[in-house]
C-alpha cells in the first residue's frame, strides 16, 4: 500500500527527509480507515520531495503563491508554464496554447480541442457504466462471524471512481483489485490463524 501526506512547509535541503511525525500521521490515518493497527514496523520504504510553488511574476505579493501553475511571458515570444500536476495537464496545455497564440499574434482555425480529445478508455464510456462494476464485484471482508473470507458489494463511491478513472479500462481495473484484495485477505488469515475477529 502507497499513503501520501501532501504538502507541508519545509526549508530546502538537498536531501529532504520525510519526518516521523509525518509517518504518524499516515499511520494514525491507515489504521482509522482499515480497522487495523498498522505500526511504525510496518513501514518498507519512506520518502520525501520538494514540490516548489509557481509564483506569479506579475503578481503584486506573495501570497499569490500557487499550488497549481502560472502560464507566463516574461519575454516577447517566450511563454512559460511552471507548476501543475499532472492531474490537470489538459487545462495546463490550453492555457499555454492560448498564451502562446496571444503571443504569437496567430489565428487558429479553431478552439483549443484538448477538452474534445479522449484519452486511453473514454472511447465508448457511458457515465452510467459504474453501475455495471458496483453489480458485477465484490469487495471481500473479514466477517465478525469466525474469521471467513465473505463478499461485500462494492459501494457505489468505489465503482464511480474506478469508472471515472479508468473509462472503459474499469472492468479490468475492478478485476484486478477484486483478485488482489482476495489474495491479500488470504494471506493475511493464513498469516495470522489465531487472530480473534470482534
Amino acid at each position: 500500500m502507497k499513503a501520501i501526506k501532501q504538502d507541508s512547509a519545509t526549508s530546502i535541503n538537498p536531501l529532504p527527509k520525510l519526518q516521523e511525525d509525518d509517518i504518524q500521521f499516515l499511520l494514525d490515518a491507515i489504521s482509522s480507515y482499515l480497522n487495523v493497527k498498522v505500526q511504525r514496523t510496518d513501514v518498507l520504504s519512506a520518502w520525501s520531495g520538494i514540490r516548489p510553488l509557481a509564483t506569479d511574476p506579475s503578481a503584486k505579493s506573495t501570497e499569490s503563491i500557487s499550488r497549481d501553475y502560472v502560464v507566463c511571458e516574461d519575454y516577447p515570444g517566450l511563454v512559460t508554464m511552471s507548476g501543475g500536476k499532472w492531474t490537470t495537464y489538459r487545462s495546463m496545455a490550453e492555457d499555454a496554447v492560448n498564451a502562446a497564440i496571444k503571443s504569437g499574434k496567430l489565428t487558429p482555425k479553431n478552439e483549443c480541442l484538448t477538452t474534445e480529445l479522449q484519452i486511453i478508455g473514454g472511447d465508448g464510456w457511458d457515465s452510467a457504466s459504474f453501475t455495471v462494476i458496483a453489480q458485477k464485484y465484490t469487495l471481500m471482508k473479514l466477517s465478525s462471524h469466525g474469521g471467513k473470507l465473505v463478499p461485500q458489494v462494492m459501494d457505489t463511491v468505489a465503482a464511480k471512481h474506478l469508472s471515472h478513472s479508468y473509462g472503459t479500462f474499469a472492468d479490468r481495473a475492478a478485476a484486478i483489485a477484486q483478485k488482489q484484495e482476495l489474495d491479500k485477505a488470504t494471506k493475511f488469515l493464513e498469516t495470522f490463524k489465531c487472530l480473534e475477529i470482534a
